[in-house]
């Protein structure tokens, strides 16, 4: 019984040290994590991290590339075309008693090659070579003994053709539509990525003043529970003294905690506000990769605002009206393809070419070469629906989507339109703020001071004194406010604008036409 009681004492022993062990080496990781320093950014250092690893806008960058193969496949229609072919035919029967003239045996070979061409108009060139040969075995027998005749025949020919529609399908607009609407969806992804490089960078540029304010924040909410704890020092220096009853440090203790609770807050705050731009940036999020240090200092010299000039470059110059206005390019292109798909189709085909037609190659090709036998062959070809109800169709689809993004072009400008205002407003009201705020912290630091002396000599109390540090503290974070509001009111302004990218020197890749 002893026995297996010190087993089971030893068997508990040694599970708390397996289970301490990881416990203490998850306390070592986490003590290095929170060992290594705040990494500190810069705005333009942020805003080039977020254009290169931002996965949003990685991907429009992939739709750019996107577009760009689907020009280079619509180029095809440019290609050269090689065709050949080579076939053999082999037959072979009896004679049958009683007729005069059978066919017991025919060997046929076929031998073909060309290159064609689409042209830019519509129509079709095509070179081709044929190379025919036949041997034929003719059974003879008019009952006077059958005789058996082998014949040989080679028919080479070179063909040039041509074809070339009139009515239906011609046209470069038409003939070469796949390429244009590749070349517009190309335009449509690029300022589709320019828009979203726009939007990007103002969010960067939002978050980025969201941390500098919270860094700035948690220096101030610090710095007033530092003069807490000063006041708290002379407090009890005077109960020491005997000068003050021993609870004139109660009012001081309370003020202290809630102070060090509001420090706690920003520190949560900064951390969100780090991970934000951490998300937008594209960097990494993990155990010690939370800290950002914002080394920018927002200091906005505000400027009066030109509301006209504003909404001017807007209307002109807005990522989503530049898109919207490519989107109608696409859908006039489809509106040209379906009034051409009205006319009646009327294609001209002609080919022609010399030929060959002897017993043996050398006397064919000679032929050819004297063009003393050929082949040529034109006609025209007519067709139109009765109706025409698909054709008028798709016409009436085209327009109507023509219809709605011009519908939705105007939405947009009335949208951009009030953006506008609204921003101007922002940025008028923060610059105002700034500026009345410049001297709130300068007074209520003297008034902090002032408040101080009089404690010293007994006229005041520390209700007081403490309430000026708050008035200081809230001074500070009003001013530092105000001056974050005014820069992201402006990023707001010129990303609606579209001169965000050029204000902060943003280039993106160009997208690579074919």
């Amino acid at each position: 019984m002893r026995n297996a009681m010190r087993r089971l004492v030893a068997l508990t022993i040694l599970s708390l040290v397996l289970a301490a062990a990881p416990a203490r080496a998850q306390e070592g990781s986490a003590s290095e994590a929170e060992a290594r320093p705040a990494r500190r950014l810069g705005l333009r250092e942020t805003l080039a991290l977020a254009v290169q690893q931002n996965p949003t806008l990685a991907a429009t960058t992939v739709d750019v590339a996107i577009a760009d193969a689907q020009i280079y496949q619509s180029l095809g229609l440019d290609d050269f075309v090689v065709d050949g072919g080579v076939s053999y035919f082999s037959q072979r029967k009896d004679a049958v008693a009683g007729q005069p003239f059978q066919q017991t045996a025919l060997d046929q070979v076929s031998l073909s090659a060309g290159v064609g061409r689409g042209l830019s108009n519509g129509g079709r060139l095509g070179l081709a070579f044929d190379g025919g040969y036949t041997r034929s075995v003719n059974h003879v027998d008019f009952g006077m003994g059958a005789i058996d005749s082998v014949s040989e025949v080679y028919a080479p020919g070179i063909k040039l053709s041509y074809a070339q529609p009139f009515l239906r399908g011609f046209g470069y607009d038409v003939a070469r539509a796949p390429r244009r609407r590749a070349r517009a969806a190309r335009d449509v992804a690029t300022l589709q990525r320019e828009g979203a490089a726009a939007a990007l960078v103002r969010d960067v540029i939002s978050a980025y003043w969201e941390l500098s304010y919270a860094v700035e924040d948690l220096e101030i909410r610090r710095a007033s529970l530092a003069l807490a704890r000063e006041q708290l020092r002379i407090v009890q220096a005077g109960i020491d003294a005997g000068r003050l009853a021993r609870t004139a440090s109660a009012e001081v203790e309370v003020a202290i905690a809630a102070r060090e609770e509001e420090v706690l807050f920003a520190e949560q705050t900064l951390a969100e506000r780090a991970l934000d731009v951490r998300r937008l940036a594209g960097l990494e999020i993990g155990p010690g990769e939370i800290e950002l240090v914002a080394t920018d200092k927002p200091a906005p010299v505000p400027a009066a605002v030109d509301l006209d000039a504003e909404l001017a470059r807007a209307l002109e110059q807005n990522p989503q009206l530049k898109v919207i206005r490519a989107q109608g390019k696409q859908v006039t292109i489809e509106i040209e393809v379906a009034e051409n798909g009205l006319l009646p189709q009327l294609d001209f085909q002609a080919a022609g070419g010399p030929a060959g037609n002897a017993d043996n190659p050398g006397d064919a090709l000679e032929q050819m070469a004297r063009f003393d036998s050929y082949n040529v062959q034109a006609g025209l070809v007519f067709q139109t629906p009765l109706g025409r109800r698909a054709a008028r169709g798709g016409l009436q689809v085209a327009e109507q989507q023509l219809r709605k993004v011009k519908l939705g072009e105007a939405d947009v400008r009335a949208q951009i339109s009030v953006a506008v205002a609204r921003g101007a407003n922002a940025v008028r009201s923060a610059g105002k703020r700034i500026e009345v705020l410049a001297k709130s912290r300068d007074l209520a630091l003297v008034n902090l001071d002032m408040e101080k002396a009089r404690y010293e000599v007994g006229r005041t109390t520390n209700f007081e004194v403490l309430k000026r540090q708050d008035e200081l503290a809230q001074a500070q974070l009003r001013q530092a406010r105000a001056r974050a509001d005014y820069l992201k009111a402006v990023a707001v302004l010129e990303a609606i604008t579209g001169a965000i990218l050029e204000r902060y020197g943003i280039e993106l890749s160009p997208a690579r036409g074919r």
